[in-house]
């Protein structure tokens, strides 16, 4: 039953019981909708800015002392007085602080502070708040655990859904996606833009961070939709196809949110800050690949010096960090070469606040061929630091099965490869269309008449086919701890291999059915043919596929 609150008209609150009402008699499921006025008082906002404007307005004066020195004289009059140096720094004090009193007491008009609240933080708010009115008042509390709330914020303009165990666990991800039609054509329609401009797809994030989408493979108890990597692969195929920089740079962040996961199915929580921070909205970057480095995760060229309070200094250079403009969280591995018992590998996140600090600098460097959107650029790390609580594992540098690099592996090949068979099927999809749509001069039919494209679609179809099954097979393993021993990573680097490999060869021909058409910028194909090229160059790449599957076949080669 709808919750009666005086944000909506009697009529309008009618409506919504009789929608609750038609609802409940199709389905088992409890509604309990939820209609607030505003999800957070954003206190802490209010803080930020007027500590922001207070540095500001000091820093206005070191920048120009000579004109501030001569306001000062003014307003003693006029007589030449020069001041001490405690009576300079007093006076510089009293203006930050008055200006920090001045901007919160102008952002206690609630409508301002909520206009400087950024879009991202108010997602967040009325997502964490809507799982707290779920977690109190409906959680585990309706018959069979068939709880719905529906939760809308109206001075954020959000909505967000939330549903117990046993209503979620019947409801499959294609259902999900379906709840997200609107947002991937949203997405859609703004992906051309940030290719051409090189921007980075702020909007998107937002969108999905309000959906819940950060959080699809965190656990439910702990404010996620409890999805397994078999679900999400479906979903990332499906972003992809939408806007494949979008879905790339959003799989760095699902590959740490899947590592926890893995690790937590297999009794190791060391990654639950990960679940808790995604559910609330962090963003986790990925931070391993550096320049000439092909032993990936068996071997680093950062530096990673030990703190007396367990903490660790990182420092180095880290390439194609994507999400550079909006993560909070670095995920990184180094190497630790001062233990007595030999150098190990070690993986911890940074904050993003070490960039404040001089430790991290990010640098504007990503002006690329395709993925443009992803704006993965160039980490430089100073010594930042990686607190000792968010240190998370020791490994020996070299190939070995612990279960963080398996981790990794697994899901960062299995999204990967979802990507790009995402991308692949919107290919198809459109040269489907164009070959319907075009219509021969010859013979007056159109091109899906034509027996030499009816060839070639049907090619693409039958290498496209053969990916999403694959997908779905290892992932499910994965979610079901499935034991494929050493073969592992033969089967993992093999099928990010051949997703890569396919969605290249069905973007090359989909380019051909449209014609030249599809050669000019305007045109989708164009820049899904810019963006599959990056397939290659992830781990694995053609060459390590193929010496791992070879290894995994005839053995390693004999030294």
């Amino acid at each position: 039953m709808p919750r009666k609150v005086n944000h909506v008209s009697e009529a309008d609150h009618r409506i919504v019981t009789e929608a609750v009402a038609a609802a409940e008699r199709h389905t088992d499921g409890e509604i309990v909708t939820i209609i607030a006025a505003q999800s957070s008082d954003y206190d802490d906002v209010a803080l930020v800015w007027a500590s922001v404007g207070a540095f500001l307005a000091m820093s206005l004066v070191a920048l120009f002392p000579d004109f501030y020195r001569g306001l000062y004289d003014a307003l003693r009059g006029g007589w030449g007085h020069e001041p001490t140096a405690n009576e300079w720094l007093g006076t510089v004090i009293a203006f930050g602080v008055l200006k920090w009193i001045g901007i919160w007491l102008i952002l206690l008009w609630r409508p301002l502070r909520l206009a400087l609240t950024p879009r991202s933080i108010k997602a967040g708010r009325a997502r964490a708040r809507a799982i707290d009115l779920f977690k109190v008042g409906t959680e585990a509390k309706t018959v069979g655990r068939t709880g719905v709330v529906l939760y809308v914020s109206l001075a954020e303009h959000r909505a967000d859904i939330v549903a117990d165990e046993a209503i979620a666990s019947k409801v499959s991800p294609d259902i999900w996606g379906e709840a997200m039609a609107a947002l991937i054509e949203r997405i859609r329609a703004r992906a051309a833009r940030h290719d051409a401009e090189n921007t980075f797809p702020h909007d998107d994030l937002d969108d999905l961070r309000a959906a819940g989408y950060l959080g699809i493979l965190v656990p439910r108890d702990r404010g996620g939709a409890g999805l397994g990597l078999a679900e999400a692969a479906i979903l990332q195929q499906r972003l992809a196809g939408a806007s494949p920089a979008t879905a790339l740079a959003v799989n760095m962040h699902l590959v740490w949110t899947g590592v926890a996961k893995v690790l937590q199915d297999r009794g190791i929580d060391d990654l639950a800050f990960v679940q808790e921070g995604a559910a609330a909205g962090e963003v986790f970057a990925f931070g391993v690949s550096e320049a000439g480095n092909d032993l990936v995760l068996f071997g680093s060229d950062t530096d990673a010096a030990p703190l007396p309070d367990g903490g660790y200094a990182f420092t180095g250079t880290k390439i194609f960090t994507s999400l550079s403009p909006a993560w909070t969280q670095l995920g990184l591995h180094g190497l630790d070469t001062s233990s007595p018992d030999g150098p190990r590998l070690v993986y911890a996140f940074v904050p993003r606040s070490a960039e404040s600090e001089g430790t991290i600098e990010v640098r504007d460097d990503w002006d690329t061929l395709g993925m443009r959107a992803t704006q993965s650029r160039t980490t430089v790390l100073s010594g930042a630091v990686a607190p000792a609580d968010r240190v998370v594992r020791f490994v020996p540098p070299g190939p070995n099965p612990d279960p963080l690099v398996f981790g990794i592996f697994s899901v960062f090949e299995v999204l990967l490869a979802s990507v790009y068979t995402g991308i692949a099927r919107r290919a198809l999809d459109v040269a489907v269309a164009t070959a319907g749509a075009r219509t021969s001069k010859k013979t007056g039919k159109t091109y899906a008449q034509d027996p030499d494209i009816r060839w070639r679609i049907a090619d693409m179809a039958l290498a496209y086919d053969a990916l999403p099954p694959q997908i779905a097979s290892l992932a499910a393993d994965v979610d079901a701890l499935a034991d494929h021993g050493a073969r592992w990573f033969s089967l993992l680097a093999g099928l990010k291999h051949r997703a890569t490999a396919t969605a290249k060869r069905v973007v090359d021909d989909a380019m051909l059915v449209a014609g030249g058409s599809s050669y000019f910028t305007r045109s989708e194909l164009s820049r899904l043919y810019r963006d599959v090229l990056a397939g290659a160059f992830h781990p694995s790449d053609p060459e390590s596929a193929h010496a791992t599957v070879a290894s995994a076949w005839l053995g390693p080669i004999e030294s």
